[in-house]
């Protein structure tokens, strides 16, 4: 078997060999090595697929760059320029304001009525339909009657809901008209809710067209009046 010759690369081929780093830094000083001739052009083709994986690597990393900052703009226009921030604030308050007014509810109101129905609280005011198991037409609780499998009209933790309700509905307009009326005398120019008319739907004060029949309109004396010389 003959033995192959091996010749010693010149530094010049060495440096036009030089293997660039795939990380973009300067490439690296190559050693002289010594290569059979039927392997240098495979030396050859490792450093032109070595370019192409580079080329391949900057491709993808700049593609990933690019969509995780279209997705992080996205999402901060979102969450800033977006109801999602007023909606949170809203949640929150309204969860704690829904603990007060059952409080207010259940400790302050119903006890006074409970006097009259006969029981400990309103919730607790329930008729028997049907017994349960025990054959019993009274209980001491609702609880009790539901764990016997007795049939139950819940009169008092219906009325108890209506309570709640209307509580929070005029609670919540005294908010809402005194923030309005707040808002108005801080800045007279603000955009409230006026009607059109023409077809009487509401309409912003800052508006110089109706957006449901297209009437022009025109602010005269804080109230809206049709603007004749449009039409």
């Amino acid at each position: 078997m003959r033995a192959e010759n091996p010749s010693r690369m010149t530094p010049e081929d060495a440096r036009r060999r030089m293997i660039p780093n795939l990380f973009g830094r300067a490439p690296q000083p190559a050693v002289e090595v010594a290569v059979a001739e039927e392997h240098q052009p495979l030396l050859g083709d490792l450093s032109d697929n070595l370019e192409d994986v580079r080329a391949a690597f900057d491709r993808g990393g700049k593609a990933t760059l690019d969509a995780l900052s279209t997705g992080w703009r996205t999402f901060y226009e979102f969450v800033y320029r977006g109801p999602v921030v007023d909606l949170g604030v809203g949640i929150v308050i309204g969860s704690t304001f829904s603990s007060i007014i059952t409080s207010f509810i259940d400790d302050i109101l119903t006890p006074p009525v409970s006097l009259l129905v006969g029981g400990s609280s309103l919730r607790q005011w329930f008729i028997v339909l049907r017994p349960g198991k025990s054959g019993n037409w009274s209980y001491l609780t609702l609880e009790d009657a539901k764990a016997d499998a007795a049939i139950t009209e819940n009169v008092g933790r219906f009325l108890n809901y209506i309570l709640n309700f209307l509580i929070v509905a005029m609670v919540m307009l005294f908010i809402v008209r005194g923030l309005s009326g707040l808002k108005r005398k801080l800045d007279p120019t603000a955009e409230t809710s006026m009607s059109c008319p023409a077809c009487t739907n509401s309409v912003s004060s800052l508006a110089l067209k109706c957006p449901h029949c297209c009437t022009w309109l025109l602010m005269q004396s804080g109230i809206f009046v049709i603007d004749h010389g449009k039409h």
